[in-house]
This record gives C-alpha cells, structure tokens and sequence, in this order.
C-alpha cells in the first residue's frame, strides 16, 4: 500500500515547501491478506505530496512507477499569465512529476521538490491551464496518458480529460491540445458535478 502521510504540525526545518508547517509524504505498508497492515516507512519519498497520483507497474522497466503532482510554473508563463487580475488567487500551476522504484520502497527522488516534471502548463495552452494529474498505462510500445486539465480562473473552473502519449513514459505527447478527449457531462449530470466540484477559496 502506498499513501499520504501528512504531519500537520510539523516543526522541523524541512518540510513540504507547499504547504508551510506540514511535512508530506509517501507512506509504505504493507499485509498478506489486503485486511491487516503493518507500516513499513512512513517517509518513502516527500518528492511527490499530494493526492491525484497514479501508480502502475512498468513491465519494460521492471519497476514501479508513481505520477504524482507538484508544482512548476515556467517563467514565460508566469510573465505572460501575471497580468491576469485572477493569477495570484486562482493560478497554482499545478503539474506532474515522475518517481520510480525497484521495490516499492527505495524511490529515486526522495527530497521534497526534487522529482522530474513530465507535463507543466505553457504557453500554447489558455491561460490558466493547470495540470491536476495524469494516470498513464502501457498500451503495447507505448504509454497513454489521460491528462486531468484544470482552468483554473473563476470564469471556468472546471476539470477535463485530455489525451497525451509517450515512448518512455517521461516525455509525453499531448493530443488536440485544448480538445477535450473525455469532456464534462450536460449542466446537472454527474460527470458535471464532480467536474465543477470546487469552492472560491483554494488551499493547494
């Protein structure tokens, strides 16, 4: 199993640069039945500390693979977005950073905010465009990806399903950029409701 672990009063000198006075990681345990746990590392790896990830077992790589978010805002987008009178209050800049691991343990990337990023927002996108996860899995030899994009402006707010594609599930090919591949549901369906599920006020 893997999961959160958050401290949420953590006074140490580290901690997750996102969110100030926590310390956030990925816990390990694990059971021989799947019903009785038993904690293996509380802090695996603090590179990726947040919900929206996916797992999966890379059969080319014989290793795991865990896509998680962090946050990357490139420069140009900054400059260019800035100017919004929404960026400061709305725009996180979201993004999808990659560990891996030989056996569920030991990962790669294990300091907070070191993971590689594989997929930010840039400037061909609408202003702000926000990655909010990415599940990836192999599809012969290749990787799909079913990239959440998030419009993260009060005008819009809302959650779609774009598709990306990748030789090395690192570096990724996004589809009919701005086209939804699976798109939000008619105004009260359920896939509109989960979809624009969120409050003004943002607290990642």
């Amino acid at each position: 199993m893997g999961f959160l672990d958050i401290d949420w009063k953590y006074k140490g000198s580290s901690g997750d640069p996102w969110h100030k006075g926590q310390r956030r990681g990925l816990g390990i345990a694990g059971s021989p039945d799947g019903i009785h746990w038993k904690l293996i590392e509380s802090w695996a790896s603090e590179a990726i500390v947040d919900g929206a990830t996916h797992w999966m077992f890379d059969t080319n790589l014989q290793k795991y693979v865990l896509y998680g978010r962090t946050k990357k805002v490139l420069p140009e987008v900054a400059k260019a977005w800035s100017t919004n009178a929404w960026f400061k209050n709305w725009f996180s800049g979201r993004a999808v950073a990659r560990v891996e691991s030989a056996d569920f343990v030991h990962w790669n990337f294990t300091r907070p905010d070191t993971a590689p990023v594989v997929m930010t927002a840039d400037l061909e996108d609408k202003p702000g465009t926000e990655i909010y996860s990415m599940k990836v899995f192999r599809y012969e030899s290749a990787y799909i990806g079913l990239v959440q994009v998030f419009d993260a402006t009060p005008e819009e707010s809302t959650l779609h399903i774009e598709l990306a594609t990748s030789r090395d599930g690192i570096h990724f090919t996004r589809l009919d950029r701005g086209k939804p591949f699976i798109g939000l549901g008619g105004i009260g369906s359920w896939i509109d409701s989960i979809c624009r599920s969120r409050t003004t006020t943002q607290l990642w």
